[in-house]
């Protein structure tokens, strides 16, 4: 598995002219102390540009990504205006750019997008990022601070959880509380093995839940299948 977040955080003149720039790295902290240790971060940062901003690439040094993140201490907003949407799917494409890195891996990419406020740039519209939220593979979480953040919108591009915190000192738990939901959703990944006692033809191979109705089909062709497939050839070598 390769196990993939891309996390990207809100430095508009909203954000840092409120001084809320303290509160907001050791909730990342928080978030980076977290999450597991063979999850990949990389962090990424938007104001009123087009393109994100790179902190730190996609990396499992924690400490790495702590010395990263300290910089933040002396980050000056560029273009004080907000593009939100734009980060979005800008964060998308870079998943997607990671994802074909590791195409010999079963990859799993998670979006997770800070803000406190809205789009105010223009650049994508809030349809548009809801599409690409939409139509990508990839889990997307949505971190929203105070009263003015759109937590309708929010809710529509966190597909896979939205979490608002009203006040600056919920940002903390916050972060926490979306690095658990990553945590318990990577534990999710399975790999299934299965030896086909077919040898020709096109056939279909049934998963079901027991106790549910959870079910998935997966076809596949057996021609040139032989003997000597054992299920421990799929466990991965321990050295």
């Amino acid at each position: 598995f390769q196990l993939s977040t891309a996390l990207v955080l809100d430095v508009s003149g909203s954000m840092v002219d409120s001084g809320r720039k303290p509160q907001l790295i050791a909730a990342v902290e928080a978030f980076i102390n977290t999450t597991e240790s063979d999850q990949e971060i990389g962090i990424y940062l938007f104001d009123g540009r087009e393109n994100l901003q790179t902190l730190q690439p996609f990396t499992s040094n924690k400490e790495l990504l702590l010395a990263s993140v300290a910089t933040l201490n002396d980050y000056e907003t560029v273009d004080p205006s907000t593009n939100l949407n734009g980060a979005i799917v800008r964060g998308l494409a870079l998943l997607d750019s990671e994802a074909l890195e590791h195409q010999d891996l079963t990859f799993g990419g998670t979006l997770a997008v800070f803000t406190d406020g809205t789009d105010q740039a223009g650049r994508v519209s809030n349809s548009a990022a809801v599409a690409a939220v939409e139509s990508s593979p990839h889990s997307v979480y949505s971190v929203g601070l105070g009263g003015e953040a759109d937590s309708a919108h929010l809710a529509s591009v966190g597909k896979s959880g939205a979490i608002l915190a009203t006040d600056v000192d919920e940002l903390s738990s916050a972060f926490e509380d979306l690095a658990g939901s990553i945590r318990a959703q990577t534990a999710g990944f399975y790999v299934i093995a299965y030896c086909s006692p077919k040898r020709a033809g096109r056939h279909t191979l049934e998963i079901r839940l027991t106790g549910t109705n959870a079910r998935a089909g997966v076809e596949f062709d057996a021609d040139g299948f032989d003997s000597g497939c054992d299920p421990s050839d799929f466990v991965p070598s321990s050295k």
